[in-house]
């Protein structure tokens, strides 16, 4: 069985091999970061796109902020999401966040608004898509002829549901028959939870299974503990949670290293 993963902010699959089940970390890995030009570009686009969007609503209510104050509370919903998400291991919505950068502000906004802001920062994926790695859909090709793969996906302001959206507009969803995502779940990686999920449906035990992942602390840890092997991807940039030494099994540089380390596994 393999599994992988797959999400702009973080996001995974799985494989079935028969007795072997391989976790991937493949938003990150596969979708996450294309050339820098490109990522930067996207990424870029998608800030301004969000933090407009902020700007509208304060407007709208007659409140008045500095670009600097609005930067600096949009900068905290990142701080805020890194404490959920690595220390409680849980992933909060858009709905939670607009929430968060508001009463950083210290401005009440009404319902129906809030939840149409929400509504733009789950969306903001699609209007501005990341790029595909090299090699990522000759890899899935590969992968999808011989297992079953299966994503499991931490998420960020984007959920579950766009998520799939993004996949199918790249060509990528139909190489996967089973989903989990954070936000559908209620918890995040590390947990043992979302990979006991993932175990379920094959009735497969943790030593007949491999992750394939790009953070060390929640990919790599979480499967080394559940009692995975791991395989840590190095090929897409540095990152803020990439570490110089990693406890993986094994080391994937390129999408086109896939077919060679599992021929030797």
């Amino acid at each position: 069985l393999f599994f992988a993963s797959v999400y702009s902010f973080f996001m995974f699959f799985f494989l079935i091999v028969y007795d072997l089940v391989v976790f991937f970390f493949v938003f990150l890995l596969m979708i996450r970061r294309p050339p820098r030009s490109t990522l930067d570009r996207s990424s870029a686009a998608s800030d301004v796109y969000k933090r407009q969007a902020i700007y509208n609503v304060i407007e709208n209510n007659n409140y008045k902020y500095d670009s600097v104050t609005v930067y600096s509370a949009y900068k905290h919903l990142w701080d805020y999401f890194d404490i959920q998400w690595l220390e409680n291991q849980r992933t909060p919505n858009s709905y939670e966040l607009c929430n968060v950068l508001f009463n950083k502000l210290n401005i009440e906004i009404p319902e129906p608004e809030l939840f149409n802001l929400s509504q733009i920062f789950r969306k903001g994926i699609l209007q501005h898509p990341p790029g595909i790695l090299p090699n990522v859909k000759t890899g899935l090709e590969y992968l999808s002829s011989k297992y079953i793969l299966v994503i499991i996906s931490d998420t960020a302001f984007s959920g579950g549901i766009e998520l799939r959206e993004l996949m199918k507009s790249t060509g990528i969803y139909n190489h996967f028959s089973y989903f989990i995502f954070s936000d559908e779940v209620g918890s995040a990686k590390p947990n043992k939870l979302l990979f006991e999920k993932a175990l379920e449906p094959f009735s497969v035990l943790p030593i007949e299974a491999i992750h394939i992942g790009d953070i060390e602390r929640t990919d790599i840890v979480g499967a080394n503990n559940f009692g995975m092997k791991s395989i840590i991807y190095k090929g897409g940039g540095k990152h803020k949670y990439a570490v110089a030494e990693s406890n993986a099994h094994y080391i994937l540089n390129n999408w086109n290293e896939i077919e060679t380390i599992f021929n030797n596994l």
